[in-house]
């Protein structure tokens, strides 16, 4: 019986370590974002062929950018460029256009109206943690920083 219970447990943690590298596997194959670096670059490449997109708000261009995953807007203009994670650790990042040229805090092409004071000034930009209703600080992290005029990189890590 003790052999039994040995094998069993042996097999149970085979099958734990196979779910990590399972898990870890899936996450590295998912991540499609770009880096920083190379948010900052497409802006810089491209940015004529998105403002054009923009003026006649028609995405098909800026969609065709190698590196732009989708486009949302709603109270501005929002570039995806990718995430990846599960659950927690979920993070994307994009650019947005505001012809206000000021950062804001931007879901899915909505502002997420902040008070001021929670958009704090962090390395070259600034950055945002989520509160929960009740007071607490959330792990929801945001980071946004000025890429050219109206042009605005961003992050979120949920």
């Amino acid at each position: 019986m003790k052999t039994f219970f040995k094998a069993l447990l042996g097999f149970l943690l085979s099958l734990v370590g196979l779910a990590v590298v399972i898990v870890i596997a899936i996450n590295v194959f998912l991540d499609n974002s770009l880096s920083k670096r190379q948010v900052f670059r497409l802006v810089e490449k491209h940015s004529e062929t998105i403002l054009e997109d923009i003026k006649e708000n028609n995405f098909e261009d800026t969609l065709a950018i190698d590196g732009v995953t989708g486009v949302d807007s709603d109270d501005l203009i929002d570039i995806n460029c990718g995430g990846s994670g599960i659950g927690s650790q979920t993070s994307c990042s994009g650019f947005y256009y505001n012809e206000d040229d000021n950062p804001v805090v931007v879901y899915y092409g909505s502002i997420y109206h902040v008070d001021e004071s929670e958009l704090i000034a962090y390395d070259k930009g600034y950055s945002y943690t989520e509160m929960h209703s009740d007071g607490t600080v959330s792990d929801n992290k945001y980071y946004t920083e000025r890429i050219s005029d109206g042009f605005y990189y961003y992050e979120w890590h949920w």
